[in-house]
């Protein structure tokens, strides 16, 4: 649930208490446009589940000199909070009208993704534009190609909760592995590997099914399966890749959770075949 003209973290808060009292788990984004936002940025950031930089009515409170600097610096708070951040508005506005962007569209969306956006977002272009399916397409490719220059392994400086995916994801750089797994219950043990931005690709686990969705907005999330029940390690494992139609030689798995059964400890294991 996108929360439009967000001015402090209680507007959050409100909309938060309304989804529960309406039995909703839903995410609640707050989309920043308001100049008084930015005042409260990292209280709303806080208490938010992801942001949306919404560049249109935020250029025109703000200023639209200072959007690209916003944006930066929104996003840079959002990654090192490990909150998803969104960057919409006007990304290929000449796709409306013509099946081409331009050279500065292009470049827009690809500074989008340097700065370290999670997500990309189209409006008029695919609810009312003649070309939908070539902006998609356009949007896709360019993110694609600015990945291959992406730089990833973020140094943030880990808290004590975030020592196993941040552990994960150093390890990546030094064992030969496909990808990385995270076993999640509530999501924390997936954003916060995804905060520090390997390089391989990530896998979600979940016994959690209202998580499933969420994941496609996070950053570097390949793929997500739902395993509810396992009674050891070997039988999760044989269940993901199945459910995931997957057989890699190795990889590894950062578990927030892995079951009463088995441990309710954290732990970064080397899985192989």
């Amino acid at each position: 649930v996108a929360i439009s003209f967000v001015s402090s973290k209680e507007d959050i808060l409100q909309a938060k208490e309304i989804l529960e009292k309406n039995n909703s788990k839903a995410w609640v984004i707050a989309k920043i446009e308001r100049k008084s936002a930015l005042s409260n940025i990292d209280e709303i950031i806080d208490v938010s589940d992801g942001v949306m930089v919404a560049r249109g009515d935020l250029g025109a409170e703000a200023g639209l000199s200072k959007v690209p600097i916003l944006q930066k610096e929104i996003i840079k708070k959002c990654n090192q909070k490990a909150k998803p951040v969104i960057t919409a508005t006007q990304m290929l506005t000449s796709m409306i009208n013509s099946p081409f962007p331009t050279r500065a569209e292009v470049s827009d969306v690809a500074n989008a993704v340097f700065d370290g956006t999670d997500a990309v977002m189209l409006s008029d272009e695919t609810a009312v534009g003649k070309y939908p399916k070539e902006a998609v397409k356009t949007l896709s490719s360019t993110i694609s190609e600015a990945q291959k220059s992406y730089e990833y392994y973020k140094n943030y400086p880990p808290s004590p909760r975030e020592a196993f995916p941040h552990a994960a994801a150093e390890l990546s750089k030094i064992l030969e592995c496909e990808f990385i797994s995270a076993l999640t219950l509530s999501g924390y043990t997936l954003l916060h590997l995804c905060k520090f931005r390997p390089k391989k690709k990530i896998y979600a686990i979940t016994p959690n099914k209202e998580l499933l969705n969420k994941t496609s907005l996070v950053w570097g999330v390949e793929n997500a399966v739902v395993i509810e029940r396992f009674e050891t390690e070997k039988e999760l494992v044989d269940k993901f890749y199945k459910k995931a139609a997957i057989n890699p030689l190795c990889f590894l798995l950062v578990t927030g959770y892995l079951g009463e059964k088995i441990s309710k400890g954290k732990s970064v294991r080397h899985i192989k075949r």
